[in-house]
């Protein structure tokens, strides 16, 4: 009875740290690879442009897949050809993409460029998840995850929708600069559910140029502090990239432009 116990103990204690070291291998990843988009904000005639961020070097195989959920608008005719307008789910799962033999510090990877807003598309937010895994059968072993806004300004909000639900479902979202202060502190305004491991990540020109481990912090729900004094150079065909390491949920802001410090 006792040697039972013992065995039913040590395969608990097995099962827990296989799941531990699973985890851990999990947050690893997500606190080195991110998410970049062509904004978080989109109008209609835009397409998502989705890369993936390698932060540092990534060693071993990777295969992804791109996920995108939203919800769509769907009109219902009843028995007496009434017609009414709800909302249903829905989700476009891309093809798995090629297998690479690891990722070089600082290397972007395009991932799609398919997924594209019309003047008929349900505004909202759409919600796009990347799988990693060893290979295209494999089971995952991170996702991460990033956020888009469309807005059709022509159109207005969706009939239902109420003054908060067009970013409804985008926990960790960006819209711009709030304000500057001197010596290279920024604020800037969005979604920023609280986290310990905020980092961002300055690409220009399609090239990852910095990448700042520290100095990015949260204030408050809807404001994040990055304390980076080359940030004050930033302009032309700069985005920067916000990452979540504890989660793997990035956001974007394209075509950075910081107004002048007091």
């Amino acid at each position: 009875m006792t040697g039972r116990r013992l065995s039913v103990g040590l395969a608990a204690a097995i099962f827990i740290a296989l799941a531990a070291g699973q985890s851990a291998q999990a947050q690893w990843h997500t606190s080195l690879l991110a998410l970049r988009t062509n904004g978080s904000l989109m109008r209609p005639g835009d397409c998502v442009r989705l890369d993936l961020l390698s932060l540092d070097a990534m060693p071993g195989l990777l295969t992804t897949r791109v996920t995108y959920r939203y919800t769509e608008g769907v009109t219902v005719k009843d028995g007496d050809g009434k017609e009414t307008t709800t909302t249903r789910p829905a989700t476009r799962v891309l093809p798995a993409g090629p297998t690479v033999e690891g990722l070089a510090p600082l290397q972007r990877m395009p991932l799609d460029d398919t997924f594209c807003f019309g003047e008929g598309s349900r505004p909202g937010a759409y919600q796009v998840e990347v799988a990693l895994t060893a290979s295209a059968t494999d089971a995952p072993f991170a996702t991460l995850r990033t956020c888009v806004v469309f807005d059709n300004p022509n159109r207005g909000p969706a009939p239902d929708a109420t003054p908060s639900s067009s970013a409804a479902g985008c926990a960790l979202l960006v819209r711009g600069v709030k304000r500057a202060e001197a010596g290279g502190t920024i604020y800037f305004e969005g979604d920023f559910p609280a986290s310990g491991l905020y980092k961002a990540v300055l690409v220009r020109s399609n090239r990852i140029e910095a990448v700042l481990e520290s100095g990015v912090y949260q204030t408050g729900p809807r404001e994040v502090l990055v304390n980076w004094p080359a940030l004050h150079n930033a302009g032309g065909d700069v985005d920067l990239v916000i990452l979540d390491g504890e989660t793997g949920a990035s956001t974007t802001l394209a075509r950075l432009a910081v107004p002048r410090g007091n």
